[in-house]
């Protein structure tokens, strides 16, 4: 995408190196295409999930023995850090303080670079007075993502406590907004629905295409398969969790699916029945609402702990054993339980047990063999 894009009467400001998207008036163009006004609305209504570490709070001991030279004293815990595969619609930052004091709320990427010199590696800087106990909101109105290899991140340094009384001091930002798939191809004619847990939502990868989703839709991409990414994964879920989730209208009114892709299992992967069952709900509402659309089931990743692995093994059986009993040739099964050696801890993000993530690496190998396989089984969409 150019830095900056026409697009519908509006203008789509785009620094991808600096890690920020300003998106000014474009998503409420009246005169875009249909399909982007349609996806969009995809975005706001249907997708949108409440911001990941939307609230942070510090207490700083004693102001009078901190230094406020250069930048000032940056806090740590950083109010928001952003995922390889979400983007981040900041509508405003709400900032508060038990003190009158000064903050400079920088938004950019993860570098050396701080706010006293940080030059273009810095996308916009905030800088607040707050009176001891009154709220101070700013609009922000953009979309914070990484950029290529950086690391888009919020980040506040504290630069002065005017208040005689200089301990115990409490500050507290809040980021007001909602975390969206990073796919800004509003004016895609396909959409390509993610159904998973943890690991699809991007936790223990670094990079975006270590993500299996996001590879996915680059090789329909690379097809030339005008295509976009919705990407409904829920770290901690299951399959009844978003059964129940879908029953209740979550799924509903999405443009244009054209693939769902799903994987379920290792949260609750003792029970093969209930994930059998829920599968068939799942097939069901799938032929009646986009009959024409491909599903691919994913038997999940392998997991270290034996006990956990055989359940698991009997969960992606089953699994296969329902799109079989299915036979829709728009169903197909892929197991990912062979994509990296299970044994080897060092193969998981997870620092200790249960060694259910995998890292990086382990991601990057289970994206290759799905990618590999849908270049030989090429199911259309």
């Amino acid at each position: 995408m150019p830095d900056t894009a026409q697009f519908a009467g509006g203008r789509l400001q785009s620094d991808i190196l600096l890690g920020m998207k300003r998106v000014g008036d474009v998503l409420f163009s009246q005169s875009m295409p249909a399909q982007a006004s349609a996806n969009i609305q995809d975005i706001f209504q249907l997708e949108g999930e409440p911001l990941v570490q939307s609230q942070t709070r510090w207490l700083v001991a004693d102001a009078a023995a901190i230094s406020f030279a250069g930048a000032g004293y940056e806090l740590a815990n950083r109010p928001l850090s952003a995922s390889p595969v979400k983007a981040y619609l900041l509508k405003s930052v709400t900032v508060t303080a038990n003190k009158d004091c000064e903050f400079n709320i920088q938004i950019g990427v993860n570098s050396s670079a701080v706010v006293s010199g940080g030059g273009n590696a810095v996308t916009q800087v905030l800088s607040l007075y707050c009176l001891k106990g009154v709220p101070v909101t700013v609009d922000l109105g953009g979309l914070v993502l990484r950029g290529g290899s950086t690391q888009a991140d919020v980040r506040a340094w504290l630069r002065s406590v005017d208040s005689t009384e200089k301990t115990n001091c409490v500050f507290t930002i809040s980021l007001n907004g909602r975390q969206i798939t990073d796919d800004l191809n509003f004016s895609a004619t396909k959409t390509i629905l993610a159904v998973s847990d943890s690991i699809w939502a991007g936790t223990g990868q670094t990079t975006k295409l270590a993500n299996l989703p996001w590879s996915i839709r680059k090789f329909y991409a690379d097809q030339g398969i005008d295509c976009r990414l919705l990407n409904k994964s829920i770290s901690g879920s299951n399959s009844s969790g978003h059964d129940s989730w879908r029953d209740n209208g979550r799924y509903d009114g999405i443009s244009n699916v054209a693939l769902i892709a799903y994987c379920l299992g290792v949260n609750a992967a003792a029970d093969a029945a209930t994930e059998v069952a829920n599968l068939n709900r799942w097939i069901a509402w799938k032929q009646a609402n986009h009959p024409d659309a491909k599903m691919i089931v994913f038997g999940p990743t392998p997991v270290y702990d034996n006990t956990a692995e055989t359940a698991l093994a009997t969960v992606r059986t089953a699994l296969s054993g329902a799109v079989t009993a299915a036979a829709d040739p728009n169903i197909l099964y892929r197991s990912l339980a062979a994509t990296f050696t299970r044994t080897v801890t060092g193969n998981y993000a997870d620092t200790g047990a249960p060694y259910v993530h995998p890292n990086n690496a382990s991601s990057l190998l289970v994206a290759a063999d799905v990618v590999g396989w849908l270049g030989t089984a090429l199911p259309a969409i």
